[in-house]
């Protein structure tokens, strides 16, 4: 498969988008760095993946996070690996600067350019936020977050169509709650309670119902 660079101005956009087109779900092997170089060892490390990826009816995806943090001999090194790609591999590099990688690596890639008004659509993203209620409280402030800064009153209204529609063909108690908090957090959104609490409230009330027994609410 020809490899993708996935450039956009922060990681989340990155993820969304890659979350979105379900690029994430076959992968296997993946290189990240916290602010440090990608050193020549790590494509090492990947190249060595490689022949164990062979299963000709499974894609199997190799994730490169910030490629722009790649030394100049780890992109070198990466060349051959990305030019003799077999269909079933997909390589993906993200990154914020895509400027910074050699011309080599990006003339043997599909170049994917995302910007701040990259967004999913409705249903991409409320799937994403139900996904995301089975997460940890401390990632749900994350989460909170992200809502506040994008139309918060939009998002949850979406995200109560979406399980309102789901409810229709399937009803299910969980179900029936969250959109129960969700209304409730879109009113006090519409009075102009504070959003921060509105949001969080909404997200840690509705976590404490989906986790109950962990049985399928979306």
């Amino acid at each position: 498969m020809l490899p993708l660079i996935v450039s956009g101005p922060n990681p989340q956009i990155i993820k969304n988008y890659l979350d979105h087109h379900g690029l994430l779900k076959n992968v296997g092997f993946t290189i990240s760095t916290k602010g440090e170089s990608i050193g020549i060892d790590d494509i090492k490390s990947l190249i060595n993946e490689t022949r164990y990826a062979t299963d000709s009816t499974t894609i199997f995806t190799f994730l490169i996070e910030d490629g722009h943090l790649m030394t100049p001999p780890a992109q070198n090194a990466l060349l051959k690996t990305l030019e003799e790609a077999r269909q079933q591999q997909q390589f993906i590099i993200t990154t914020t600067n895509h400027r910074l990688l050699l011309t080599t690596i990006t003339s043997r890639c599909r170049l994917i350019i995302l910007n701040d008004s990259y967004t999913e659509n409705d249903t991409a993203q409320s799937q994403r936020i139900i996904k995301s209620l089975l997460h940890t409280p401390a990632n749900l402030l994350g989460l909170s977050d992200q809502i506040i800064d994008h139309q918060p009153k939009k998002i949850i209204e979406d995200l109560i169509h979406y399980l309102a529609q789901s409810n229709k063909k399937l009803p299910t108690q969980k179900r029936t709650q969250v959109i129960s908090l969700a209304l409730t957090c879109l009113t006090d959104l519409s009075a102009n309670v504070n959003s921060k609490l509105a949001v969080d409230h909404f997200l840690l009330k509705s976590h404490s119902v989906v986790t109950m027994n962990r049985t399928n609410y979306a």
